[in-house]
């Protein structure tokens, strides 16, 4: 089959309606030599019972063996209607899978392709199942293949009439037009998610560039614009930023049909490519695109809250969204400026390298899939999902600005599992361990693989308790201990409080919410007495619910990067999305301008200057109870200790004394630090004492619940404006107490500006600390930055002026800060996770945050991952997991990982007081070298030396330039000598080749290390 016969074919099928005769058709060209079998396989009463409310029915196409042997079936699936292909994802995979491991009769098959369809849909999913069997024996003793538990893994094509086949085109061309019969290891490849990423990152970066470009030429001949975007400190780079992050948006949802929608019509009936129809001039007829489409579009129609939702410009509704994401970036005054950018910035006839047509923001995204459902580790949709965001953020960074910031983008698997552990162990500590450790695991880890199960439990007990049945077969996958005490877990999730202080684009944030939300899921068929008639729509509520609950009351975030903070607050508003399925009044978004917010998380002062003092909105008299209860606690500790030297010393009581000694000197820290406190800060304050001031904390808190709510902009605008009063004040209090006025000038100019250069966790967060001390869990990612980079130096010094860190030592690296302050914001018994680079083992600046936590915290767990490439950057990581809590007999859980992710060996481990510093090192017993007596030293064979190391020389040059000033893409005069790293060469090729500025005034002779003249 040729290329052009092949387009044809997949344009005819993924872009219509689902066509059972044409879906055969396609699936014998696809897999060339298919046994075909239609045949209806369940329907009726032979569906089994968890699938009944959403299956109505399934047919065999045919089946097919692959050259390896692998079978793989073709299916197609009815849905009932009601039941949405987004929604019902998990659900579907479970039901394929359970299929294919043969349980209810019939043989095992290797995977399935498999025709979703709903009747309330033109779209429709075309999947890839895939099955994963361990090694088993039956009863008889014979070997069979055996599921993993919930190991299915589903990929899907989002297809359809409102859909695009660009991408089904690109993924599955090469097979349909082979001759030969393609493999199992083919057809997964063909559904791969990263060709799309990377093709989707180009492009993107492209369009910002084009755009930004469009933005800086019209500035400089508009005077007008250049003065009101001087005035309101717009930046041109993050102007084009916020434009293709609102479009971005908007082509996630016009996918839900909020677009267009007739003035009498229910949402969800509008134009599912509205962006197009607005261009095209279908809607409204226009000059510029920007200047009198977008702009009105966002700025009034989407920002303004209407009583009907109707908007007389384009002559239908739209909703108002809310949440910060349509209003003007720093207020800028579009009403006043003709910002023109050039229509062909939007769509265009140009001829892309591939030959597709439309160079423009609008053409691009048309070729691409949008789906607001985020993957997860066994389901990927083949498309744009919101979690691409946080890496189209990370590409928008330049190379320079990258490294100086530190930011790396986490991988979902990795996101995942520190969600998930960090979750199991919050709820371990919070229970007690009322519940067992295996049944939590299984809660968080399968809980929603189990979800259909336990309504179809539900349901059964429903009709035994109303006598339309007399038993059943189906039992209970949730375990004794979980449903025993699922009251107190549910009640543990909705009270749980998590903060990623380097928010970055929201991984973890998002992570963490949706980890929340599937466990209380999980739980609810428990104690949930609904109807059967009334289930589906109240548990299509509850996820929405629990979402809005978990990101208004549970999520914290800070990043010192406004971008980062805005692609966050939008991740979260596309997660809460996909679950609005409320057709009558769509819910405006939240506004998260005061649960993910900008500073640095590392300071609170300012040059130095401390610039709120928390004992400010704390009674004196809790000061002085905290006083007395630690004394209190010493005296225990202290009585302790006399009664076990007064007996003998064995071994466990050797190790329990030495347990109360460390418990002893935490506590006399403690008292110490209070007593410090008291003679530095005058506690009676000038404005009206410590009583007004916390009337203010309390009016500040009761503000932020209601800005999280406002949807006028009138009433955000003013309350915003008391907000940042209030905490002005508190700022201003605490700096004329400290008589520093100099101060106060400097950060009263500062205060007009966007970037705070430091955040004040307990005034910002204050209903955290008031009510639990510190958060549950502080999840991260935090930069990796030398501490000697020039880009940080004057923030180095701020940092170690504060003295608020105990762990920085010589040359230490940003993210040993950040360790700290992670641990700092925690209440006591809470977690923090973090991911950090594999230098922390071994480096010299490192030993003493490892001597500090071994003193201070449980090390939980480490992952060693130094032999996984987890970014795509030369760094290698471990993960990290402490416990604020002491206990030297706590023995840490060291994982190995080896080669790939979930391929990893348990380490030798024994008491972190007997272990030390080795808890952080790799076992020396498992690289046994043998006998060294006989051998060579490898500086006796060749000369050994570490690399370039390209920065200026430190002692004489020190910051004159760094690596990336001498590199350059292409060979010149200057840049002569052809040069690589590590990281761009593979086992048999280098990836690239870059070339180094060499002969001239600076190089080599400024260089740190020249190794190689």
């Amino acid at each position: 089959m040729d290329k052009e016969q092949g387009i044809r074919i997949i344009r005819d099928i993924f872009e219509n309606p689902f066509d059972y005769e044409k879906y055969s058709g396609f699936s014998n060209n696809l897999l060339k030599h298919i046994e075909a079998t239609p045949t209806t396989i369940q329907a009726g009463s032979r569906i089994p019972d968890a699938f009944k409310s959403h299956i109505r029915l399934m047919k065999r196409v045919g089946k097919y063996k692959d050259p390896q042997g692998n079978t793989i079936d073709i299916l197609a699936v009815w849905l009932k209607k009601g039941t949405s292909l987004e929604r019902a994802r998990t659900m579907q995979r479970n039901y394929i899978a359970r299929y294919l491991d043969g349980s209810r009769g019939g043989n095992q098959k290797n995977a399935a392709l498999t025709a979703f369809i709903s009747p309330d849909e033109n779209d429709w999913r075309f999947s890839f199942i895939k099955m994963e069997y361990e090694l088993g024996q039956t009863t008889s003793g014979k070997l069979k293949g055996v599921e993993k538990f919930t190991a299915a893994k589903r990929y899907s094509f989002i297809v359809g009439s409102n859909e695009s086949s660009h991408t089904a085109q690109s993924q599955l061309l090469d097979i349909l037009c082979k001759d030969a019969d393609p493999s199992l290891a083919e057809i997964e490849n063909a559904f791969s998610i990263e060709r799309v990423t990377k093709e989707f990152f180009r492009q993107y970066h492209e369009l910002f560039g084009n755009l930004k470009k469009s933005l800086e030429d019209i500035a400089a001949k508009d005077e007008k614009i250049r003065e009101n975007f001087a005035a309101q400190g717009v930046i041109i780079d993050d102007f084009a930023k916020k434009t293709l992050g609102q479009i971005v948006f908007l082509y996630f949802l016009q996918k839900k049909g909020w677009f267009g929608v007739e003035r009498d019509a229910k949402w969800g009936t509008g134009h599912k490519n509205f962006l197009r129809r607005l261009f095209s001039g279908e809607i409204k007829k226009y000059g510029n695109f920007f200047n009198d489409i977008l702009e009105p579009l966002f700025y009034e129609a989407l920002s303004k809250k209407r009583d009907d939702d109707f908007y007389q410009l384009f002559n239908c509704k739209i909703p108002f969204l809310n949440g910060g994401l349509f209003d003007p970036i720093n207020d800028y005054d579009w009403v006043h400026t003709d910002i023109i950018i050039p229509n062909e910035i939007f769509s265009n006839s140009e001829k892309t390298k591939e030959e597709d047509k439309g160079t423009g923001i609008l053409d691009v995204f048309d070729r691409y899939n949008f789906t607001v459902k985020e993957d997860e580790p066994l389901e990927k949709d083949v498309a744009v999902d919101p979690e691409m965001l946080g890496k189209v953020f990370e590409n928008l960074l330049e190379s320079k600005e990258r490294k100086s910031k530190g930011s790396f983008y986490t991988p979902r698997e990795i996101v995942h599992y520190m969600c998930q552990e960090s979750l199991i162990n919050y709820l371990d500590n919070e229970l007690s361990g009322a519940v067992h450790r295996e049944d939590l695991e299984l809660l968080v880890r399968k809980g929603e693989a189990i979800i259909e199960n336990e309504y179809a439990v539900l349901a059964r007990e429903n009709k035994i308790n109303t006598g339309l049945q007399k038993g059943t077969k189906i039992k209970t996958k949730i375990p004794q201990s979980v449903r025993e005490n699922a009251k107190a877990l549910d009640n543990a999730l909705e009270k749980i409080r998590v903060c990623d202080p380097a928010v970055g684009s929201g991984a973890f944030l998002v992570g963490m919410m949706n980890e929340i939300v599937k466990a209380r899921r999980a739980l609810a068929p428990v104690f949930e007495k609904i109807s059967a008639g009334q289930r589906v729509q109240e548990r299509v509520e509850l996820v929405y619910k629990l979402k809005r609950h978990a990101i208004q009351n549970c999520l914290y975030g800070v990043d010192i990067d406004p971008g980062a903070v805005e692609i966050a607050k939008l991740r979260l508003w596309l997660s809460l999305v996909v679950d609005e399925e409320e057709y009558k009044t769509i819910q405006p978004l939240p506004n998260l301008n005061y649960k993910i917010m900008q500073g640095n998380s590392l300071l609170e002062e300012y040059e130095g200057v401390k610039l709120f003092d928390e004992r400010m909105i704390e009674p004196v008299q809790n000061i002085e109870d905290k006083k007395n209860q630690l004394l209190k606690q010493l005296n225990n500790f202290e009585s302790e200790l006399k009664q076990l030297s007064a007996g003998g010393l064995t071994s466990i009581k050797s190790a329990s004394k030495k347990n109360l000694y460390s418990k002893c000197n935490e506590v006399r820290k403690a008292i110490e630090k209070i007593q410090n406190s008291g003679e530095d800060f005058n506690l009676d304050i000038s404005f009206d004492g410590i009583n007004q001031a916390r009337k203010k904390a309390e009016q500040l808190r009761a503000l932020h619940k209601e800005f999280f709510e406002a949807y006028q902009r009138d009433d955000k605008k003013r309350l915003k404006e008391q907000i940042e009063n209030i905490e002005w004040d508190l700022i201003e209090a605490t700096l004329k107490e400290q008589n520093k006025t100099k101060e106060l000038d400097k950060l009263k100019k500062l205060r007009k500006e966007n970037i705070k250069p430091y955040f004040l966790w307990k005034l910002n967060f204050e209903e955290v600390f008031r009510e639990k001390g510190g958060f549950d869990i502080v999840i991260a990612n935090p930069p990796y930055v030398r501490a000697d980079s020039p880009s940080i130096k004057l923030q180095r010094e701020c940092i170690k002026k504060c003295k608020r860190y105990e762990t920085l030592w010589e040359k230490w690296d940003l993210y040993v800060a950040f360790i700290e302050r992670g641990f700092q914001i925690l209440r006591k018994n809470a977690v923090l996770e973090f991911i950090i680079p594999d230098a922390y083992m071994t480096s010299k600046y490192a030993e003493k945050s490892h001597k500090y936590f071994l003193e201070n915290a449980k090390i939980n767990r480490i992952n060693f991952c130094s032999e996984l490439k987890i970014f795509e950057a030369a760094v290698r990581n471990i993960l990290i997991e402490y416990e604020k809590e002491i206990n030297p007999n706590h023995i840490p859980l060291r994982i190995k990982h080896i080669d790939e992710w979930n391929n990893f060996i348990f380490l030798r481990s024994k008491r972190q007081s007997e272990m030390g510093k080795n808890t952080f090192k790799l076992d020396s017993e498992n690289k046994t070298i043998g006998d060294l007596s006989n051998t060579l030293t490898w500086s006796e064979i060749c000369y050994v030396s570490k690399g370039m190391v390209l920065n200026a020389d430190e002692k004489q040059y020190k910051a004159e330039f760094q690596k990336i000033d001498l590199i350059s893409e292409a060979k010149d005069k200057i840049h002569s000598k052809p040069y690589i790293e590590a990281k761009w060469t593979q086992k048999y090729a280098i990836e690239k080749i870059k070339y180094l500025e060499w002969g001239t005034d600076r190089v080599p002779k400024r260089i740190s290390r020249p190794t190689f003249p």
